[in-house]
């Protein structure tokens, strides 16, 4: 597995090298001058211009790789030298100085200048091929960072604005001309070195990766297969989309290894599995709950090599940016469903061997959800570019005094984080706390709002919802409760009223309004009982109750299937009709409050 591992990222740091037939030093010195002749043209509108400058630093950037990653034979060409040339030079400039020839020495000494960036280009390049492919990340940006450092200050350069007349001079002298060409050549010497300064500092990882991958010769593969004939038929039609042979055989080969990987590592998973947990029911569901987010990593691991092959491995800042923060995502993602799912499985176990109490056990996967969270905010802000540095060393140096300054303040931002943890409500949820009832409008950091049924807007602070009891009307998923007395007549006969109440317990059964089965829970939870997590009732009760004062009393108790307010109000309706409807057909009546007076006379006869 770790083989596997380590051969697909080696995989997508190789398509580094996968790019077009590498460039000499020398042919890209006369491409870049043909720019930069291109760009000194006045007609030249703004939008053009900004266009130029576009793809100069995107051929620039792609042209580094390529000479990192054909690491032998740019160090073979980086050894020439040109001090002869500077020598030589010098020596002009020091009869033209005595001829008082002050354009000759004008159009060498920005010659010389021009050879010194060159030296420097050839210079830095070689110091960077030179650092060691066997170092770790740290410490080659931290050789890099030392080269970059010596030849940000490297002598070379020159205040242009001295030579602006010859720019703008229309003569057509020899010596005019070849300073103008000079001049050009300057300009184009001195965009590639910044230009490889500015990448070298921003794309330190992929310098290191080309380095790493350079022994390799991964781009022998690259030219072998477009060498092919059929390969030079395709290549132009290919080129319109970005593509050639090459990238487009290693991306098949990509898609190939990724289909084989996501088989190799279900049956590892299962595997692994298989060793830790030996209930098979327990297998299927940690698959079940985190196949989906293995298959999404995978997915997006495999989308990002093969735009890393498609962009030669050129991506933007943001692009980058944009792909870590997806993969922090994805990798939280993960590991919550792990964890989550771990603790879910292995719970119902732990009980029948250890004494631990489920409200322990929720507790700290809430905690260590929250810990989850706040370290993908972290490394989120990180790559935004957030010092997170100051920012903890801020809230470790502010924390005392804004603790006694605002305790309240705190007091109620902590009573809102255990109204969270707790998950006592959420917007919405009709609650009843401290005398009041409304609905949820919002948990803010300091109070909650509630919107009362006198439509009232009341705001609690959290820490007294905390601290008192809540009753949360809304928590109920299954079941609002219906509860009477009927009372009937005392003449009533004893056979009538327990066929009533047989006919009443059949309607209750029956009736499509009132739940009486036993309801299916929509989760699996092993911590809490799932009819009091969900809120499910389906009680029903159906007795003769008491003998009343001017009454014999049946209890009706049951519940609605629905628990919103008007439709159980309908189910009642209907109840108390067929209700009614019963105790007609079983002869009894409705008993109402009655009084009776009783005489007795001396031959104890009663008179009503």
């Amino acid at each position: 597995m770790k083989k596997l591992l380590i051969l697909l990222l080696m995989l997508s740091a190789s398509t580094l090298l996968l790019a077009k037939a590498p460039l000499t030093l020398k042919t890209y010195y006369v491409q870049q001058y043909q720019v930069t002749e291109e760009m000194q043209d006045d007609k030249l509108t703004h939008e053009e211009l900004k266009s130029l400058v576009q793809n100069q630093q995107k051929e620039i950037d792609t042209y580094i790789i390529e000479l990192i990653s054909n690491k032998e034979h740019t160090i073979k060409e980086l050894t020439y030298n040109f001090t002869p040339e500077i020598l030589q030079l010098n020596r002009k400039i020091h009869t033209n100085n005595a001829l008082n020839n002050i354009e000759a020495v004008d159009r060498d000494t920005i010659a010389i200048t021009t050879y010194h960036i060159k030296q420097n280009i050839n210079d830095l390049l070689a110091d960077v091929l030179s650092i060691s492919d066997s170092l770790t990340t740290i410490e080659f940006n931290k050789q890099l960072n030392n080269i970059l450092k010596k030849f940000q200050d490297a002598p070379g350069f020159m205040d242009e604005s001295r030579y602006d007349e010859y720019y703008y001079s229309k003569s057509n002298d020899p010596i005019t001309i070849s300073i103008k060409h000079n001049l050009l050549d300057y300009k184009t010497a001195h965009t590639i070195f910044t230009n490889i300064l500015t990448f070298f500092s921003k794309n330190q990882m992929k310098v290191h990766q080309a380095i790493l991958l350079s022994k390799y010769q991964i781009t022998t593969f690259n030219t072998y297969v477009n060498e092919f004939s059929s390969a030079q038929q395709i290549n132009p039609t290919l080129a319109y989309i970005g593509l050639d042979s090459a990238k487009v055989v290693m991306i098949l080969f990509i898609l190939v290894s990724f289909l084989i990987f996501k088989y190799f590592l279900l049956f590892v998973t299962q595997f692994v599995l298989g060793i830790i947990l030996k209930d098979k029911s327990d297998i299927e569901y940690v698959i079940l709950k985190t196949k989906r987010i293995f298959t999404m990593f995978t997915l997006f691991l495999m989308f990002h090599i093969l735009l890393l092959i498609y962009s030669g491995f050129i991506l933007s800042e943001r692009a980058d940016h944009f792909i870590s923060i997806i993969y922090v995502l994805i990798i939280a993602i993960m590991i919550y469903r792990l964890i989550n799912t771990s603790i879910h499985v292995m719970s119902k176990h732990m009980q029948n061997r250890l004494r631990v109490r489920n409200e322990v056990i929720n507790l700290s996967l809430k905690v260590a959800n929250i810990f989850i969270l706040s370290v993908a905010i972290m490394f989120i802000l990180s790559i935004m570019g957030v010092n997170m540095t100051a920012i903890l060393s801020g809230l470790g140096i502010g924390g005392v005094a804004v603790a006694f300054a605002a305790k309240d303040t705190i007091a109620n931002f902590f009573g809102s984080i255990s109204i969270l943890l707790s998950d006592l409500f959420e917007q919405g949820d009709w609650i009843e706390v401290d005398g009041f009832e409304g609905t949820v409008v919002e948990l803010g950091l300091r109070a909650t709002t509630i919107r009362t049924f006198d439509n009232a807007l009341i705001a609690i602070p959290n820490f007294k919802l905390a601290d008192n009891g809540i009753k949360n009307w809304s928590r109920r998923s299954v079941g609002r409760r219906i509860r009477m007395h009927i009372g009937v007549t005392y003449g009533s006969d004893f056979e009538d009223i327990k066929k009533a109440i047989e006919d009443i317990r059949q309607m209750i059964k029956e009736n499509p309004l009132i739940i009486s089965d036993t309801v299916q829970s929509r989760y699996s939870h092993y911590l809490v009982k799932n009819e009091d997590l969900e809120g499910i009732k389906n009680t029903s009760l159906i007795y003769l109750d008491e003998f009343g004062a001017s009454s014999i009393n049946i209890l009706i108790y049951c519940f609605s299937k629905s628990v919103v307010w008007n439709e159980w109000l309908e189910a009642k309706e209907d109840v108390m009709y067929k209700i009614a409807d019963i105790l007609k057909a079983n002869n009894l009546e409705f008993a109402f409050p009655t009084m009776s007076i009783h005489l007795e006379n001396k031959d104890r006869e009663i008179i009503d």
